[in-house]
């Protein structure tokens, strides 16, 4: 069924197989800045399914595939939203400390759930759920509410709560550990978060921002200007803290994305990637060189690898 189709199931009320405004607005509020009790019985309905009894209406009850589930989506909340910085009201680094707070969803699985060996045969009711994974269904629902507000482009409601998303979304980067090869990273300009750092500080929206603006990082011919300086010219974040700007403010931007390669046995983040041209010949009288394309690839790019992206852009094959 997948986490949406739970979404949507939980949503649907009235098993009409539409969502009315008010059910919609109902969801959000929910996940947005629903009471601790209110997204565990959110939680509870996500994974629960209905069990056929003698009354006129369904009992929901938790069985162990719908455990499983909450299982695998509180741990991936918990990879999603765990840092370990300081929030970024607090200093200009963007993680957030995993004890800021009892009921976020960096702190991780608070209860030890029953194994399969000792799971009842009819599930769990609402109250035996409450006691067991009460905090994981709290996470799971506050990620899907900080999640939502990015994929709608639905801005946070006060400056602290955007703070904190994008706080949880991110990862504090490290030039000596920039994580593993392959690992994506994006720059975003000092000045721009600068006055970004200085919004979020306020305890309401006296401060219009201007959408991204990464153009000064980049010289006339739309490359990354030589000589730039950490911290300085510019920050680096991690891709959720980058898609949740980018949806909320957009801007001319652009996106600059920088992987972490291996070069013997260092891994280092790629600020400039090698720049190549690509040339066709146009046979006949007079040939003529004409550039087809440019484009940027990685220094430990292999041949085969390079040789396919040219022959794609050239149309032709590349020998």
């Amino acid at each position: 069924e997948g986490l949406r189709g739970r979404l949507f199931r939980v949503l649907d009320r009235s098993n009409s197989g539409t969502l009315s405004l008010s059910q919609w607005v109902k969801g959000l509020s929910i996940c947005f800045s629903g009471s601790p009790t209110a997204r565990r019985e959110f939680g509870f309905h996500l994974f629960a399914q209905e069990q056929e009894t003698h009354s006129e209406r369904p009992s929901p009850r938790l069985f162990n595939e719908g455990a499983d589930e909450l299982r695998k989506y509180a741990e991936a909340a918990e990879r999603l939203f765990s840092n370990s910085a300081s929030s970024v009201t607090s200093g200009r680094s963007v993680g957030r400390s995993r004890s800021a707070s009892s009921s976020d969803c960096t702190s991780g699985p608070k209860f030890a759930p029953p194994t399969r060996a000792i799971f009842p045969s009819d599930g769990f009711e609402m109250q035996d759920f409450v006691g067991i994974w009460a905090a994981e269904a709290e996470d799971v629902v506050e990620a899907i509410g900080c999640l939502l507000r990015v994929d709608l482009k639905i801005p946070p409601a006060t400056p602290e709560e955007e703070a904190n998303i994008v706080s949880r979304l991110n990862t504090p980067f490290s030039p000596e550990s920039p994580g593993d090869p392959g690992a994506v990273w994006f720059l975003i300009s000092a000045r721009w978060w600068e006055k970004w750092y200085e919004s979020a500080k306020r305890a309401s929206r006296s401060l219009d921002l201007p959408p991204i603006d990464n153009t000064s990082l980049l010289d006339d011919e739309g490359r990354l200007r030589l000589g730039l300086s950490q911290g300085r010219d510019y920050l680096v974040i991690a891709p959720g803290a980058w898609r949740a700007l980018w949806m909320w403010y957009g801007g001319p931007g652009p996106e600059l994305s920088r992987s972490v390669v291996e070069i013997g046995t260092t891994c280092e983040l790629e600020m400039y990637p090698l720049r190549l041209h690509v040339y066709h010949l146009e046979e006949g009288e007079g040939e003529e060189s004409l550039l087809s394309a440019s484009l940027e690839e990685s220094c430990v790019q292999t041949v085969a690898g390079l040789r396919e992206k040219v022959s794609t852009l050239a149309c032709t094959t590349v020998m």
